[in-house]
């Protein structure tokens, strides 16, 4: 008997794997057989006539009997495991009638190998054999399914799935498997769409459809379990579901599903992102600038920041929520300011580098705070700030800022020292540079506590042979083309110089500043003298009898 049971289970093998082997799908049958199970479904997806349409059939064998001429010999019998497919295409599922009812055929042959069969007893004796084979098929028609649609099925009681190769009921066929492509689908096919793409648990959440059929009630599932809604098609195929995500979602990609009578599902995809906490937006910023562990709590500090410390900075959530970076000299010198609550307040920007000889500066709500390796961190504000921005900040004549601006200068004056000089403010004067040999001259005058005061205006340009001045609140400062030096004038003398015409009168330039003499001060001209001795003035021209 245990002869005749293995060349039956070998005839249904044999047979299983002619049907696969004519649609190309014997893949995987000597694996099957080997575990002593040969039983398979065939699976063969025939594209249609549409884009997007085609049917997928199951074929399988139910029933394999062979019974004998002799009745002293027991029939031999193999059926199939009862169960059901599970069918997915795309979002679409389908489940088969249980496998007895599937459609199916009987066929009878005579097996003209067997010449005797073996009793009960063990006896053999001469008989002949009859084959009953039952084949059961069952089919799917679907529709509107895009190429990289997948198509995947399981069997709910499947002899593989023990063995650990549960595909291998398919004969080989690889799941998932694919929607092949016959063309563009039709317009007419039902299509849906998610207003927003992503939320959060409990948000509101607009499903519109479009190809549906009129009067269907469509239904909204979430992630394919939970319903959120429905709503009825007009006349037009389209419909507006208004529902709400779930409240229990928590973060990661779902399906939107929707379903009607008239077309299975259709399905997009929504994404629930519940926004980070302050901690961890500081978090990851601080990862990014490489600050190290946090070494604090987020703490709240004025009109609605926060600011969290880690090993080598800060991160600084301004009002507005934005987060931006503190760390090394640049938030030494913010800290000096007495951080937000100084003239600096928030940082309105994260540090920016790439400044001229590797120079870095950050903005802030009062200004700028910058670094370079050969001046330190430095503040830059207020209308000192506007007037560097005009020479170009790093980039013109001063260079970067050397000092913080410095207070406390006569008649409340302040200034802020530059590489290439100063920039010089007063309430009285305004806010003026201070350069080269012209700044020079100032200083030898006493800068601002001298007797030429603050400067009034900028360096101006353009005089006869190239020569340019600064104006001061007591008098001028005058400068060569060639920058090889320069002279102040003030006083009686520059009074009397300017009744001349300036540098366009006889006297020419002046040549270096005032120097006391017996009773006075004189100065001397490019082609002349002004004296003022006790008030009185002389002014003596070259050639004269007072020029010697």
């Amino acid at each position: 008997m245990k002869q005749k049971s293995a060349r039956v289970r070998a005839c249904l093998a044999t047979l299983a794997g002619l049907a696969l082997l004519a649609s190309g799908l014997v893949t995987g049958i000597e694996q099957a057989s080997a575990a002593g199970t040969s039983w398979v479904i065939d699976l063969k997806v025939a594209p249609g006539t549409v884009g997007g349409s085609g049917t997928i059939t199951f074929t399988t064998q139910t029933l394999s009997q062979e019974t004998f001429s002799d009745p002293q010999c027991a029939s031999l019998n193999q059926t199939a495991p009862e169960g059901k497919v599970a069918l997915y295409v795309g979002d679409v599922v389908y489940t088969s009638p249980t496998l007895s009812q599937w459609s199916s055929t009987t066929s009878t042959a005579t097996d003209s190998a067997v010449t005797t069969c073996q009793t009960t007893a063990g006896t053999s004796v001469p008989a002949t054999a009859t084959v009953i084979r039952t084949t059961a098929t069952w089919s799917v028609n679907y529709s509107c399914q895009q190429p990289w649609n997948t198509i995947r099925a399981t069997y709910s009681n499947n002899p593989y799935a023990s063995l650990g190769i549960a595909d291998a009921i398919w004969g080989g066929v690889p799941m998932p498997s694919f929607i092949p492509s016959n063309g563009a689908l039709p317009t007419s096919c039902p299509a849906m769409t998610l207003s927003p793409s992503s939320g959060l648990p409990g948000s509101p959440l607009t499903v519109t459809g479009t190809g549906f059929k009129p009067t269907d009630t469509t239904t909204v599932h979430f992630n394919n379990v939970s319903p959120l809604g429905s709503a009825t098609v007009g006349g037009d195929g389209t419909f507006t579901a208004k529902v709400t995500v779930p409240a229990s979602a928590s973060d990661g990609t779902y399906w939107v599903s929707v379903s009607s009578p008239s077309f299975n599902t259709v399905s997009s995809q929504f994404t629930v992102a519940t926004p980070p906490t302050l901690a961890g937006r500081m978090d990851v910023k601080a990862a990014q600038w490489v600050l190290g562990a946090a070494t604090s709590p987020v703490t709240a500090i004025r009109n609605g920041g926060f600011y969290r410390n880690y090993q080598y900075g800060a991160i600084i959530s301004a009002p507005s929520q934005t987060l931006y970076v503190s760390h090394g000299a640049i938030r030494n010198e913010w800290a000096a300011l007495a951080f937000e609550n100084g003239v600096m307040g928030y940082p309105t920007t994260d540090e920016v580098g790439g400044l001229r000889n590797g120079g870095v500066y950050q903005n802030y709500e009062g200004g700028a705070l910058l670094w370079s390796p050969a001046t330190g961190a430095h503040e830059s504000l207020g209308f000192m700030r506007a007037l560097w921005q005009s020479t170009g900040f790093e980039n013109g004549i001063l260079g970067y800022p050397t000092s913080d601006v410095v207070t406390g200068l006569r008649n409340g004056g302040s200034y802020q020292n530059y590489q290439g000089g100063a920039i010089v403010s007063s309430p009285a004067s305004g806010t003026h540079l201070s350069t080269g040999l012209i700044r020079h001259d100032w200083q030898v005058n006493g800068f601002e506590n001298g007797v030429l005061g603050y400067p009034t205006t900028e360096i101006v340009t353009g005089l006869n042979n190239g020569w340019s001045y600064q104006n001061y609140q007591g008098g001028a400062i005058l400068m060569d083309a060639a920058g090889t030096y320069a002279s102040a004038t003030y006083g009686p003398i520059r009074a009397a110089w300017l009744s001349t015409g300036f540098e366009k009168g006889p006297l020419g330039y002046p040549v270096g500043d005032p120097y006391p003499v017996p009773g006075g001060t004189s100065q001397n001209f490019y082609y002349g003298r002004i004296t003022d001795i006790n008030g009185a003035i002389t002014i003596c021209t070259a050639g004269n009898a007072c020029w010697r």
